[in-house]
């Protein structure tokens, strides 16, 4: 019997199959935009750094600290989301943890970004008993311990943001969707979204307590221009109630640092602060906030389980390959890439049998266009 899948993994596994990891460095100097003569009340923005679980190495720590500086000469107060992984990379080493220590200090909020089961790259921490997880040997352990190892970097400040798991492109403004089996317990601001960063503070109830959300646009790696003038376009038609969020990877700030300095002088020649998201939240007007509901994340195969032949996972990865390759050769590839951007609107509208014909179309289009 053929197995459907639903549209958070069908999302998610276009989002696994075009992600990579650059570590570069060295100073730029970024390109001054000139200055949006449209006249816009003070907008508020956020921005979130994702630290990703294999990026946690010397590197990409030098990476997350040119970031930092960076946003500080902007004035800038980063949201900066640890795995797991980067707890153990800096707890240990004194230095690391005392410039740790030294951003807080500054105004930069510490905060989780959780891998959970539903991403192919899992941190390794569940609350599921089920034997394909624990017997996994990616496996550490449950919940409870990761955010116990996690609040050792903020303490004595206890973690209150997160952003959990395959977040690439929910982009729903109508509902919250949550792992419920693998939710912290404590987290009360939560954040996600890939190609929508605006939205006014939403609110759900979970397990007794209320769960404030926002959305953030993502800085893509191979589409960075592109994005930043959408990013751009959301600040200028943003409402006095709606927040910006925007979210990228240490890893890409080391490949393509100009880009965000260029949002940061964007964002300073237009008199916009960039705030966390803690004190977004908590001083964001409670009449303002929206009431939605939740849904609970599927979470499909165990990860041990093997793809199923000619599955969705499969054929975003052969489309991905297949994208790159094409490029490669100076191709045109914008109707295959077209099709792609019509099979995810359609995932995300849930007709996921219209979102793998029009990827399978785009499939066909590459593989026709091979130079002879």
């Amino acid at each position: 019997m053929r197995t459907r899948l639903n549209r958070r993994q069908f999302l998610h596994a276009a989002s696994l199959a075009g992600i990579g990891f650059w570590a570069g460095g060295g100073s730029t100097v970024a390109r001054a935009s000139p200055p949006d003569t449209t006249h816009h009340a003070s907008v508020t923005t956020f921005f979130a750094v994702h630290c990703e679980p294999q990026a946690a190495s010397p590197p990409m720590w030098d990476a997350l600290g040119r970031f930092v500086a960076m946003a500080d000469r902007y004035r800038a107060k980063l949201t900066l989301m640890f795995n797991p992984q980067w707890a153990e990379f800096i707890l240990p080493d004194k230095e690391r943890f005392e410039r740790v220590k030294a951003w807080q200090k500054a105004g930069h909020e510490i905060a989780v970004h959780y891998h959970n089961v539903v991403h192919g790259g899992w941190n390794g921490y569940t609350n599921r008993k089920d034997e394909n997880y624990t017997r996994d040997p990616r496996y550490r352990g449950a919940v409870p311990e990761m955010m116990k190892l996690l609040q050792n970097l903020a303490a004595p400040d206890t973690m209150l943001t997160m952003c959990m798991g395959p977040d690439a492109r929910w982009d729903s403004l109508s509902e919250v969707e949550i792992d419920e089996p693998d939710y912290p317990d404590g987290i009360i601001y939560d954040v996600d979204g890939m190609n929508v960063g605006l939205t006014r503070v939403m609110k759900t109830k979970f397990k007794g307590r209320d769960l404030f959300h926002l959305k953030h646009h993502f800085f893509a790696p191979d589409h960075r221009r592109e994005h930043l003038e959408k990013i751009k376009e959301e600040f200028r038609r943003a409402g006095p109630d709606e927040v910006l969020g925007v979210v990228t990877h240490e890893a890409d700030f080391a490949r393509s640092p100009e880009f965000i300095e260029q949002w940061f002088q964007f964002c300073q020649e237009n008199k916009a602060s960039i705030r966390t998201m803690r004190e977004i939240i908590k001083m964001y007007p409670p009449d303002k906030v929206v009431e939605v509901k939740y849904v609970r994340q599927e979470t499909g195969p165990a990860p041990s389980a093997a793809p199923r032949q000619g599955g969705i996972f499969e054929k975003v990865r052969k489309f991905q390959e297949l994208l790159r390759a094409r490029k490669a050769e100076s191709l045109d590839t914008s109707g295959a890439e077209e099709l792609d951007r019509k099979s995810r609107e359609a995932a995300r509208g849930g007709d996921m049998g219209e979102a793998e014909r029009l990827l399978d179309r785009a499939i066909e289009l590459l593989e026709r266009s091979k130079k002879p």
